[in-house]
């Protein structure tokens, strides 16, 4: 089942008009954080620790280990390229790994260019920047907390990856939860204290 959005703005705002606190929280992106992660692919489960740690100002490792102490992967993300240091070679496919670079990359990426559309309804205010295909990352705030809620990716009108984001704990997001449509794909996140 795909979710639907709005093709017709609804309250379009230009850049200049939106408040500086919204922006920020668009901008709000994972530094440091543990997570409890359980992925469900189809019918397998991986569950352990996903380790978000940024190594400067614009560098990002992110390292998931199974609850034996497994590695699975270890990728490096620059503002300009994705690196694979270390991958579970069944897991070297060029599908897992896209997917992986886009549900991670969003967590941790800020973006550098400005969105093509800024639409409010309700409390909520929609960031929409453009992709390459033809794809549309929606970005949306909660008004009213300040806080990114939701990622919406896919077309214009029809998006096919779903990403919730509840709370902020100690300045990353507390849980998050991604849902590929069309995979039966569903990664889950809670942040560990640390």
């Amino acid at each position: 089942m795909f979710s639907l959005a709005s093709c017709h703005a609804t309250g379009n705002l230009r850049l200049s008009t939106v408040s500086a606190d919204y922006l920020r929280a668009e901008r709000q992106r994972i530094h440091n954080a543990t997570y409890n992660t359980k992925i469900d692919f189809y019918k397998k489960h991986f569950s352990g620790l996903l380790l978000f740690k940024a190594v400067n100002d614009t560098n990002n490792r992110v390292v998931f280990v199974t609850e034996t102490g497994f590695k699975l992967f270890d990728f490096e993300f620059t503002p300009h390229s994705f690196n694979i240091q270390y991958c579970l070679p069944p897991l070297r496919k060029k599908l897992i790994l896209d997917v992986f670079k886009n549900d991670l990359g969003q967590l941790i990426q800020t973006d550098t260019v400005s969105p093509v559309y800024i639409n409010q309804k309700d409390s909520l205010i929609t960031f929409t920047f453009a992709r390459e295909n033809n794809k549309y990352e929606d970005y949306i705030v909660d008004s009213k907390s300040g806080q990114l809620t939701a990622i919406e990716r896919g077309g214009k009108c029809v998006k096919q990856v779903s990403t919730k984001i509840v709370g902020i704990n100690k300045g990353n997001f507390d849980e998050i939860s991604i849902r590929h449509h069309a995979l039966k794909l569903h990664i889950y996140l809670k942040q560990i204290e640390r």
